[in-house]
């Protein structure tokens, strides 16, 4: 193999708070699909043409979870939902950065606890 075919190693961090990530997303699929459901279930009595119907359904799915997932990218969105549990930080994280920045720490204490934890390399 030529140097020009060689592929660079990359460097990739571990994925912060993976558990948060996974509540989040199951957050905007449950918001995504329950305006969704009376359509489907009118396609399967037949009421839609069904390529058609699961068509529409299908862009509607799309649209509304982007829309979702940028709404919640939204700092003040992101606070409420750090507040009950859906944040992109865990609130035990949150709480500590806070408690971090009170009393001066240039960078807050990194997680040790839990499967969500910050491994330092």
């Amino acid at each position: 193999m030529g140097d020009h075919e060689k592929t660079p190693k990359l460097d990739v961090e571990s994925i912060w708070f993976r558990g948060q990530r996974v509540l989040r997303t199951l957050l905007t699929t449950a918001l995504t699909v329950l305006p969704l459901i009376p359509q489907v279930v009118q396609i399967v009595q037949g009421q839609w043409p069904a390529a058609t119907g699961l068509t529409a359904v299908a862009v509607q799915a799309l649209a509304i979870n982007s829309a979702l997932t940028a709404i919640i990218a939204i700092p003040t969105v992101n606070k409420v939902l750090t507040h009950i549990g859906f944040g992109s930080v865990p609130r035990a994280a949150a709480k500590r950065s806070a408690i971090a920045k009170q009393v001066g720490e240039s960078s807050p204490p990194q997680i040790t606890d839990g499967s969500d934890q910050v491994l330092p390399r």
